[in-house]
C-alpha cells in the first residue's frame, strides 16, 4: 500500500488522500483511488502516513474543528478489508494554534513524530516527537528534538526506520539542492544520537527533495520532488536500495 497526497481531478478539496497498491515489491504500483469523504474534505487533507500494522492512518488538515492552522488527524479500520472510519482530530494535546502536519508513528504506536512552527523552536519549522505508555492512552506533551536536528532553518516530513534511523527534509545548508533529505540515527527512546548527515547526491537534486517515505524493509525510498523527468509539477520519485 502506498499512501499520498495529490490535487488531481477526482478529489474532493484542496489536496485529498490517495492509495496505490501493489501485489508484491516486485510489482508495479496498480492506479490510485481516492480514499473518499470519510477522510477527505473540502479542505487541504495531505501527509498520510499508515501506523505499522496498516490500521491507522494518520494525516493533516486544515479541515473545520481543528485548533489551527493543519492540525493531526487521524483515521482507524478493523483489517485491511474494511474502510477507514470517519476521520478524528487528534486533540489540543498534540494540535496548537501553529501547523501541526506530516506525522509519522513508531513502529510500536507509542511515539508520533510531526513537524511543526510552534513556539519554543529553532527556527521557522521544526521536528518534535509526543510520547505515550500505551497504545490506548493519549499522547504526552509534544517535546521539540533539539539541536541535533534541527535548525534556524526548515526541518520536517519526520520518516523512520526500525525506530533507530530517522529520515527528514531541511533546506539548510550542505544540501544539493532547495530542500535535500537528511538522515540520523535515534536511541530506543526515539531520542537523535549523533549528526544528521544529508543522504546524498544520488537521492538528492538541485531543486526540492521532500516527504520521504521508506518501504517497511528499509529496501524502497519514496519522496516527493519536481526535479526534471516527471509527469507534472511534484511527482512521487522511488530510489531502490543496491
Amino acid at each position: 500500500m502506498l499512501f499520498f497526497s495529490s490535487r488531481r481531478a477526482g478529489g474532493f478539496g484542496g489536496d485529498d488522500l490517495w492509495m496505490s497498491t501493489r501485489t508484491s515489491a516486485k510489482d508495479s504500483f496498480q492506479k490510485p483511488v481516492n480514499l473518499g469523504a470519510s477522510l477527505n474534505s473540502t479542505a487541504n487533507d495531505a501527509g498520510p502516513r499508515i501506523s505499522d500494522d496498516g490500521l491507522t492512518l494518520y494525516f493533516c488538515s486544515t479541515r473545520s474543528g481543528g485548533y489551527g492552522n493543519f492540525d493531526i488527524w487521524q483515521s482507524s479500520r478493523k483489517s485491511f478489508t474494511d474502510s477507514f472510519r470517519a476521520a478524528v482530530n487528534i486533540g489540543p494535546e498534540i494540535n496548537s494554534p501553529a501547523w501541526e502536519g506530516l506525522p509519522r508513528i513508531s513502529s510500536d504506536g507509542l511515539i508520533l513524530y510531526f513537524d511543526s512552527d510552534r513556539p519554543g523552536g529553532f527556527g521557522n519549522f521544526d521536528l518534535w516527537l509526543s510520547v505515550r505508555k500505551d497504545i490506548h492512552k493519549p499522547f504526552g506533551p509534544p517535546e521539540n528534538f533539539g539541536s541535533q536536528i534541527n535548525t534556524k532553518f526548515f526541518e520536517g516530513g519526520p520518516e523512520l526506520l526500525d525506530n533507530r534511523l530517522l529520515y527528514f527534509m531541511s533546506d539548510r545548508p550542505g544540501g544539493y539542492g532547495n530542500s535535500d533529505l537528511w538522515l540520523i540515527n535515534l536511541q530506543a527512546n526515539g531520542r537523535p544520537t549523533g549528526k544528521a548527515i544529508n543522504a546524498g547526491e544520488v537521492v538528492n537534486s538541485k531543486v526540492f527533495d521532500f516527504g520521504p517515505d521508506l518501504s517497511n524493509d528499509g529496501t524502497e525510498l519514496i519522496f516527493a520532488s519536481n526535479r526534471e523527468g516527471g509527469h507534472g509539477d511534484f511527482d512521487l520519485w522511488i530510489s531502490k536500495k543496491k
